[in-house]
């Protein structure tokens, strides 16, 4: 169990480290989307992605945090283009699929 804890601490400071003051020189659009990308963007992040990153970004969430195969990357985008909440993109993204008709 204690490798988990380690793994996960992993992941989280490999992601963190995405957005390093390394990039700061380099456009959020352009920066490579990694597991839980959306967990750390916020909303300019996301508005100044061009629509492939949207894209690779929320199948990126489906896959490692959502599992749902049959809802398209694109219906997440849509929902989270229309979201107006204050709420976290992450929090968002949880309620588009939780909300999503089957």
């Amino acid at each position: 169990m204690r490798w988990l804890l380690v793994l996960a601490a992993g992941a989280v400071t490999a992601s963190a480290a995405a957005g390093s003051p390394a990039d700061e020189g380099t456009p959020r659009a352009a920066l490579p989307v990694s597991a839980g990308t959306l967990l750390y963007l916020d909303k300019p992040g996301w508005s100044q992605a061009d629509g492939a990153r949207k894209v690779a970004i929320a199948a990126d969430f489906m896959r490692v945090f959502c599992g749902d195969p049959n809802m398209p990357p694109r219906d997440l985008v849509d929902c989270l283009d229309r979201g107006e909440g204050a709420e976290p993109l992450f929090e968002r993204a949880l309620s588009c699929v939780a909300g999503r008709p089957r």
